[in-house]
């Protein structure tokens, strides 16, 4: 099964070094940037668009604090479905 084609591409370990590279605050910010380009790039051309909603929802992504992106501030958590 590692040896068919349409397996050979995933899990695609270098997302998940970006990703840990710009959650990391030790990162330096030359890092940060490199990594933050080159998963944009790899979003959009691939298009992965539930992992950009899991990285980057204004609401519920990893990379956003509670509420940042909202109008209103959430006294409470909001439970996933």
């Amino acid at each position: 099964m590692g040896s068919d084609p349409q397996y050979a591409k995933y899990p695609s370990l270098s997302l998940a070094q970006n990703i840990f590279t710009i959650t990391n605050p030790a990162s330096a910010d030359s890092s940060r940037q490199t990594s933050l380009k080159k998963l944009q790039d790899a979003i959009s051309e691939h298009k992965m668009a539930p992992l950009y909603r899991y990285l980057a929802h204004p609401m519920d992504g990893i990379l956003n604090t509670s509420g940042e992106g909202s109008t209103q501030k959430s006294t409470t958590s909001t439970a996933r479905k």
